[in-house]
């Protein structure tokens, strides 16, 4: 079985129907588009907290900006529910009365940011606040 690593650096898809082929469409001959809804290194998977949950595949640094979980409603130009959007990374953050990250509010993007070194196959987590449960 080829890596999707070897894919990737190959640079298209063959259209043969490769199980690991990392571009979407998949196994569309030619096609060089790859999308990744997660920053790498993190993985969604079932959480012993509730449902699913936002892991990391390899350690993550302190005070690491893993992305940008919410936008608010005033960068779309479309109404959503509580005026805001929440991203791919957003979407499977758990609660944590001990957490190992914050949201970051900066003007109109939220950021997922470290709060403690996370090792591989840590699920990373939030304490939730007001604001932040209205999703």
């Amino acid at each position: 079985m080829l890596s999707k690593e070897f894919l990737l650096e190959r640079g298209y898809c063959c259209g043969h129907g490769c199980f690991m082929c990392p571009y979407t469409p998949r196994h569309m001959e030619n096609n060089t588009m790859s999308y990744n809804p997660l920053p790498e290194g993190l993985t969604i998977k079932k959480s012993p907290i509730s449902g699913l949950g936002l892991f990391a595949l390899k350690s993550i640094a302190l005070n690491h900006n893993l992305g940008i979980t919410h936008i608010t409603n005033t960068l779309a130009g479309y109404h959503f529910d509580n005026d805001v959007i929440r991203t791919p990374l957003g979407g499977f953050i758990n609660h944590s009365e001990e957490p190992n990250a914050r949201i970051d509010k900066r003007d109109n993007l939220w950021y997922l940011i470290t709060t403690d070194v996370i090792v591989s196959n840590t699920e990373i987590t939030v304490k939730y606040f007001p604001e932040f449960i209205k999703f």
